[in-house]
């Protein structure tokens, strides 16, 4: 199947108020394999990766090249046989998994790989106790979509160990559509892999940015300046993605590479109003790091229907924003600003608008890991110029984050409409970064070690993702 790719206009991701009116979206249909990109000027392990796939490509994929053994990537030892010994690839890639510690699976043997096929994680369904399932069963919604965002196809073991979980602890009862979102193009044949992965839910992979040299083409010859200044970037040397970035003008924001502050960015504002998610209602948001350890016995949907809510999240606060730009920001968007924003005892947010004009606001956040929102909400005419606001001029800002931007619509206009999980009912257990839902230490830190331990307590994990846990999560 082809994918969408939503090819935007050159100054789609201005948020200049004086550029914002004349937007013009644009959604074409092309293969992402067709899309002409250079991912980086230094090659790393992933570049010699991508060019080979062993004769296999529905199968050998990225992700199957970063295997590793103690010492290799499956991808980079046989690019070492090749160049050192020079083997052709169809025998580099043999001696690369043949061997009792080979760092290459079956996926990338010639030998074998020819007649397998990508795996499907929803064949052990039919076999799933009857204790697996929630009675009654859970009711499917229209306009239901699962979102996430990866930087590149490297990240596809990340993924599918995501999916996976995620479909063994709730989307099997409804197989709702899945956008991935990435940075970096995929081949057809990667596409395609993960969508056998996940049927019969529907699968689409888009691209989230231009090339970054497009993006820079968009920017002044200042704004360029100063991000190459925030990167640190060398004479004669070209800004990537992985380069480091800081924020002078920020000092409490973390020095991120720069894709992960072009993610907090695409999530903060340009997601809302991607044209992928318009025929969507409801988005479920889900890092892909965030990792789930046991069914869903409550559906959150549910919630989220039944009480027209505008976002429902696993964990609050996570994190805060405390400037006086935020001030000003907030009286720009909706004419009045708040200091505080708290969870009370019914498990909704409240705020607290702010005693003094000198008050500075410190807003907490909603966790980004996960959370439901209402898609309607989050772009209506108001909310989505508060969000550009939030936005501003700075790009690639870490500071003016996903977070926020999920936080501070719903706080400003239906704080009564944001439902924290747990207080309502509802106890996930989503592993992220060795915390259960934000709040409690997992068993092991390392998701990976947790699921050796104590995967047999969930049958359904057990059964549809045994062999797809590669990360600590």
């Amino acid at each position: 199947p082809m994918t969408k790719v939503f090819n935007p206009p050159s100054d789609f991701y201005q948020t200049d108020e004086r550029k914002y009116a004349s937007i013009e979206e644009k959604n074409r249909s092309t293969s992402v394999a067709q899309t002409t990109f250079v991912p980086d000027s230094n090659k790393s392990e992933g570049s010699r990766e991508k060019t080979i796939d062993c004769g296999c490509p529905h199968v050998c994929t990225t992700g199957a090249l970063k295997k590793k053994n103690n010492f290799f990537s499956c991808g980079f030892r046989i690019s070492f046989l090749m160049e050192n010994y020079n083997l052709k690839e169809s025998k580099a890639c043999e001696a690369a998994s043949v061997a009792d510690d080979a760092p290459c699976g079956k996926e990338c043997n010639p030998e074998t790989c020819s007649e397998m096929t990508e795996p499907n994680i929803n064949k052990p369904i039919a076999n799933l106790s009857k204790s697996e399932w929630p009675d009654p069963p859970f009711s499917r919604y229209e306009g239901v979509v699962v979102v996430t965002k990866v930087l590149s196809p490297g990240d596809l073991g990340l993924l599918k160990q995501m999916l996976c979980t995620f479909t063994a602890a709730y989307n099997r009862n409804h197989f709702y559509d899945i956008l991935v979102f990435t940075t970096f193009p995929w081949t057809e044949a990667e596409i395609e892999g993960l969508q056998r992965f996940v049927s019969p839910a529907n699968l689409s992979v888009l691209l989230d940015s231009p090339p970054l040299e497009d993006q820079l083409a968009t920017m002044t010859a200042e704004e360029v300046d100063y991000l190459e200044k925030r990167c640190k970037l060398k004479s004669n040397k070209t800004l990537t993605w992985r380069h480091h970035c800081d924020e002078p003008k920020y000092p409490k924001s973390a020095t991120v590479p720069l894709g992960y502050a072009w993610q907090a960015e695409f999530r903060a504002y340009h997601l809302w109003r991607h044209p992928a998610l318009s025929k969507y209602k409801y988005m479920i948001w889900m890092d892909s790091d965030s990792l789930c350890t046991k069914n869903w016995s409550k559906d959150p949907m549910k919630h989220m229907v039944e009480n027209d809510l505008v976002v429902m999240f696993d964990n609050f606060p996570r994190g805060s924003t405390q400037h006086i730009e935020l001030n000003e920001k907030m009286m720009k968007a909706y004419g009045r600003a708040i200091c505080f924003v708290r969870l009370n005892d019914r498990g909704t947010l409240y705020t607290t608008p702010c005693k003094t004009k000198d008050e500075i606001a410190n807003i907490g956040h909603i966790h980004g890991f996960h959370h439901i929102t209402n898609l309607n909400f989050y772009r209506s005419k108001m909310n989505l110029n508060a969000l550009r606001i939030l936005v501003g001029n700075d790009r690639f800002s870490r500071f003016w984050d996903d977070q926020l931007a999920v936080t501070l619509p719903a706080a400003m206009e239906a704080p009564e409409l944001a439902w924290d999980y747990r207080t309502n009912g509802l106890d996930l257990g989503i592993h992220h970064n060795g915390l259960l839902d934000g709040k409690d230490h997992n068993k092991y830190h390392n998701y990976k070690r947790w699921f050796e331990n104590y995967s047999d307590s969930w049958e359904a994990g057990e059964k549809m993702c045994n062999g797809f846990i590669v990360s600590r999560g």
